[in-house]
């Protein structure tokens, strides 16, 4: 009986012990894992630039945003926040910036439901293609959620820098 207690004993300090540190160095590993293809990113964005191309950057930043959009949404509901103390912000004019910005400047990329959407050969009843047409039905429902949490009529309006008030 003393042998099956310490076991259990053990098991649990392991969890309280165990998950939190897991969790803050697996985190850490990937974003250092990750680093190489934001590299690779950043590089080509910069050629991009350099050659006088930035829609394509341009594009993708917003692609980008309407995706940390979503991931904010769905940190609003994550009941791990715990883990990260130190993440949680007491300051909410950062994500009201990006907010009043996509909502000053709407971006609505390509419907995946939509064939023309595809090319030619791509099957649209794949799994492949199903899994796209959920992650974008998420996304929207995530962007949705902080546009309108944070877009109350309270958000500031985005400040123009000197370049664009010149234009």
């Amino acid at each position: 009986m003393k042998k099956a207690l310490a076991f259990i004993a053990v098991f649990v300090l392991g969890l309280i012990v165990g998950f939190p540190v897991g969790a803050r160095v697996g985190v850490w590993q990937f974003l250092l894992a990750d680093a190489q293809y934001k590299a690779s990113i950043l590089s080509t964005q910069i050629k991009s630039l350099r050659a006088g191309k930035p829609e394509p950057i341009i594009v993708g930043m917003e692609i980008s945003l309407n995706g940390e959009l979503a991931n904010h949404g769905q940190y609003m509901e994550s009941h791990f926040s715990w883990l990260w103390p130190e993440l949680k912000s007491q300051d909410d004019k950062p994500i009201r910036r990006a907010v009043a910005y996509r909502l000053a400047n709407p971006y609505q990329g390509p419907d995946h439901t939509k064939p023309e959407s595809w090319n030619p050969d791509v099957d649209m009843n794949s799994e492949f293609v199903r899994d796209v047409i959920e992650g974008q039905r998420i996304q929207e429902h995530y962007i949705r959620k902080v546009l309108d949490y944070y877009g109350n009529g309270s958000v500031p309006a985005p400040k123009t820098s000197a370049l664009e008030r010149g234009r």
